[in-house]
This record gives C-alpha cells, structure tokens and sequence, in this order.
C-alpha cells in the first residue's frame, strides 16, 4: 500500500474533523427545530417547514444520514455514496407532498407564488398552515407542470424514485430478485412437460440394440487383473532436478470462462506502464472483488509499494516464493535483488 505523507494524513483528518462538525449542527438544528425549543427554535421549525415542507425532518436527516455513510466508507478504504439518488429522492418527496396538497388540479406556478405571498402567515406561532412540499417542492412542482402538466408530473416524480432505486442498488440485485420472485410463482406448464417427455424419449433412442455377437465378444476379452489402490505420497524430487521439470500449470483467460470464473489477466510488458492512472483504470473498467498481482522480480519493489491504491483497495498480504535449488546462487550472485523481494 501506498504510504502517505504527514500532509495528507493531516489534510485528511482535517476534512473529517469538518464534516462531524457539520453532522452535529445539522442534527442540533432539526432536534431544536422539532421540539420548537424557544424563540429560536420556532423560528428553525417554521424556517424548515417553509423550504422543505412538512417533512422537512425527513429531508434533512437523509442529507445528514449521507454525511455520515461517507464518512465512515472512507474511514474503511471504501469510495463515498453519489448524492444524486439521496437528492432526487428528496425532490421527488416534496413534488409529491405538493402534488397531494393540491386538489383542483391546478398547474403552473400559482403554488408558488402562493408560497411567497403567503411567507408572513409561515412564521407565526400559528402551525396550523399546511406547508405540503415548502417552497422548494412549490418550485418544482410549478416548473414540471408548467412543461409536462399534472400528469406528467406524477410521472417524473416516479421516474425520479426509480432513477434513485437503481442507483443505490446495483441492477444484478433487481435481476436476481425479479428471478426469484418469477420462479417461485411459475408453474410447470404442459410444454414443459412435453419437452421433457421428449428428452427422455430421446435418450432412449440414442441407446444402441443389444447385439448377442458383440455381448460374446466382449466377454471373451482377458479381463485385467485388479490393481491395488495406492494412497496418494507427496512428490518428491531430487537435488539434481532442474527448475524446469518441477510441473506447474498456466492457465489462459478462456479457460476460465468454460467453469464460469470471471477473471480477466493482464499483463505488463515493461515497469514503467504500472502507474496509478493504469491502476485507476483498472478499478473502473472491471470494478474487481480481488486483484492478484504477480510482480516481476526484477523490479524494483518500490514501484508498486510506493504506488497510491484506487479508493476500495488494500494490500492484504505479500507472497515471496523462491526455488530452494537455486537461492543460495542467486543470493550471492544478486544480493541486493534478493533481499529486496524477500525481507521487504
């Protein structure tokens, strides 16, 4: 793993120190703001109410619970949440507290305006005025309807929750559901039943005719003797084996695919090319669960130690394999290469 310098350690702990302040003034004004604790904290309840609606609380919270989710993703080495999904969410909230709040269909940007006509009766002692989305779902409220009408607002409302759903949980999850839901109600149908009717009748087919000749022929044949089962020994080889008849098998890339392993194996061909930009683009591209770096022992270990990670990656463990045939040889021919890639 990378090691960090003493100021980006600092700038790190500075920038986490930031946003715990900001989760706690945030979580102190929504409670002051709910139990209406004071003149203050009428005045933030009636502040929140008139921006974000009645369930300003609830706007609020998310933009906190976020804050919070980030925090602790990169405290773990994880990449932080996109806001997009909390925030189409949040306006999706309040499109619909105003879309339910308005009975006569109105369109346009009457709510709105109303909203600011009316911003006096918002701050009174009086809670009694229903704040449906706030100001902000006014704003949006009018701008869709003005464009797609009413109708076409609930649509882009639900568009904005499903647009938030796919974002915050990976498409392969709705899939595997979808397919668990879908074989749990199926019913075997009669074409299946016909098609596996089918199958087994095939496979009696295929069978060849029992021939008397070939039955005495094949008995005729000397049978070979047992052989005895051997309990499996550990290989064993020789001080005089060289290197290269110690087996080992290399395995290409389709040869994973025929046991449904998703592995994909690159190959640098020169030290320079293992940068951060490659490894970055390595974690976008194919979005690994595990990386598995065989490193040329040629190389300098610095190269990849030194070497920033991508957010989500760390070094777990670091494997040295060496042919006890040869490694005095090495060691004395090539020391430094050696110690390096072994006590490193």
């Amino acid at each position: 793993m990378a090691r960090k310098t003493k100021a980006q350690i600092k700038k790190e702990q500075n920038e986490e120190l930031r946003q715990w302040i900001t989760v706690v003034i945030l979580s102190a004004v929504i409670i002051i703001g709910i139990l209406r604790t004071g003149i203050v904290g009428l005045f933030l309840f009636n502040l929140q109410r008139y921006l974000f609606g009645n369930l300003f609380w609830m706007v609020l919270g998310l933009g906190v619970g976020l804050i919070l989710l980030n925090m602790l993703n990169r405290k773990h080495g994880i990449e932080g949440r996109n806001p997009v999904p909390i925030i189409l969410i949040v306006c999706g909230v309040m499109m619909l507290c105003t879309y339910a709040d308005i009975h006569d269909g109105t369109t346009g940007w009457n709510p709105f305006v109303d909203m600011i006509a009316l911003c006096g009766q918002y701050f009174t002692a009086d809670v009694s005025v229903n704040a449906s989305g706030g100001l902000c779902g006014a704003f949006l409220y009018g701008l869709c309807s003005m464009l797609f009408g009413r109708a076409g607002t609930l649509l882009i409302i639900a568009v904005f929750f499903i647009i938030a759903a796919l974002l915050l949980v990976s498409l392969d999850v709705y899939k595997k559901a979808f397919g668990v839901l879908a074989d749990f109600f199926r019913t075997p149908g009669r074409e299946e039943v016909i098609e596996q009717e089918q199958l087994e009748l095939d496979e009696e087919d295929e069978k060849e005719p029992f021939n008397l000749w070939d039955w005495i022929a094949e008995h005729r044949k000397p049978k070979e003797p047992k052989k005895k089962k051997r309990k499996p020994q550990a290989a064993q080889f020789d001080e005089t084996d060289e290197p290269d008849e110690i087996p080992y098998e290399e395995y290409e890339q389709e040869e994973f695919l025929k046991y449904k392993v998703n592995v994909v194996v690159l190959q640098l061909d020169d030290e320079s090319e293992l940068t951060e930009s490659f490894l970055e683009d390595c974690a976008k591209q194919y979005r690994p669960d595990q990386v598995f770096i065989e490193y040329n022992g040629t190389w300098q270990a610095a190269t990849i130690l030194d070497l920033k990670l991508p957010a989500g990656w760390e070094l777990i463990q670091q494997l040295t394999t060496v042919d006890a045939n040869t490694y005095e040889m090495y060691l004395t021919n090539m020391r430094t290469m050696m110690m390096e890639q072994v006590f490193n």
